[in-house]
């Protein structure tokens, strides 16, 4: 049995591997259940991690994981490298506690990690592979910006939905940005309500042209789950995929 699963994915032939902080230390273990129903697992780390994690599969099927360490206030990156696991410091910051903070990664078609968290400031970072370390860099240092989620295309260019808080609903909320090179393009969203942009989802069609999944309500509803998409031009296009009659009240940053 496989309790306290922070995340699972499928490798390349189908079978689901699972990150997990089971009792009594809580530590990460890599995990995956046999067909018999026996739990097979490697530790990461001897220390606790945030409930936030990332797990992906590379070209040659490796587990590629990358997670906070509550101890050491860091943003971590582990992999298997045929033999044994790796583990190599991301990022360290008094903001990367597991208790309050989350992050966003993704694995390019190179095996490269890619990552992006918010500061103590409130300003997003993002890290950019360079060999064995990453450049950090902050892409939209004058906002009040959290990432939400990432993907990078067949291209190379990174694709980041993120959230916005200025006070007001019709500046803020749901952005993207895509990263080419050096260079950031993008803005937001819109035709949002905006209120749901802290649950979004991004993925890169086969044209390379991003989808943006997110929850979006007025102050009293109905809550709508949107489908969000780009054309060759550069137009965004929303359709309602289902929708509910709760109120809906979106969580604010203190």
């Amino acid at each position: 049995m496989i309790d306290s699963a922070s995340t699972f994915a499928l490798d390349h032939n189908g079978t689901p591997f699972f990150v997990s902080t089971p009792s009594p230390n809580f530590y990460p273990q890599f995990q995956t259940v046999l067909g018999n129903g026996i739990v097979l697992g490697q530790q990461l780390a001897a220390t606790r991690i945030s409930e936030s994690v990332f797990l992906d599969f590379d070209s040659q099927n490796r587990p590629q994981i990358g997670w906070l360490d509550s101890t050491r206030r860091a943003a971590e990156y582990s992999f298997w490298n045929g033999a044994s696991w790796t583990t190599r410091t991301v990022a360290t910051s008094s903001q990367l506690s597991s208790g309050s903070q989350s992050f966003v990664a993704a694995l390019d078609s190179n095996d490269q990690m890619h990552f992006a968290w918010q500061d103590a400031a409130d300003h997003l970072q993002y890290a950019k592979p360079n060999g064995t370390t990453w450049q950090i860099s902050s892409p939209f240092p004058t906002l009040d910006a959290r990432p939400l989620d990432m993907a990078v295309d067949s291209t190379g260019k990174v694709n980041l939905a993120y959230d916005v808080f200025t006070g007001n609903v019709f500046t803020g909320g749901l952005f993207f940005n895509s990263l080419s090179g050096s260079t950031w393009t993008g803005g937001r969203i819109p035709g949002l309500d905006a209120f749901g942009a802290e649950r979004s989802k991004i993925v890169a069609d086969s044209s390379n042209q991003p989808h943006i999944f997110t929850f979006d309500s007025t102050f009293s509803g109905p809550q709508k789950l949107k489908h969000l998409y780009r054309d060759s031009g550069g137009n965004w296009t929303s359709e309602t995929i289902d929708q509910y009659n709760q109120h809906f009240k979106r969580p604010r940053r203190n």
